[in-house]
């Protein structure tokens, strides 16, 4: 099954890879421009929805608990999350 989210291989051993190493690159770039890990209950939100653009300006930190807000301030509200579908809002 393919993942909708682009993934990087060659981080066995990382923290945040699966266990054959495979890694979010969306996760990898936020920890990159954190200068630290993700801590557990942070996920990152894709602004423009699309779960391919990993470009740092496209990227945005939040909590378990914060990111339906940020769906709810946009124009459109969801009954689920577009770049998390299986987060009910």
């Amino acid at each position: 099954m393919a993942s909708k989210y682009k993934q990087v291989c060659g981080y066995g051993g990382h923290p945040m890879a699966y266990s054959n190493g495979v890694i979010l690159e969306h996760r990898l770039v936020m920890s990159e421009i954190l200068g630290r890990n993700l801590r557990p209950g942070e996920l990152v939100h894709h602004k423009d929805t699309n779960p391919f653009n990993n470009d740092p300006s496209n990227l945005e930190l939040s909590s378990r608990s914060e990111h339906p807000s940020i769906h709810a301030k946009g124009p459109n509200s969801y009954n689920t999350c577009p770049c998390h579908p299986r987060l009910l809002l």
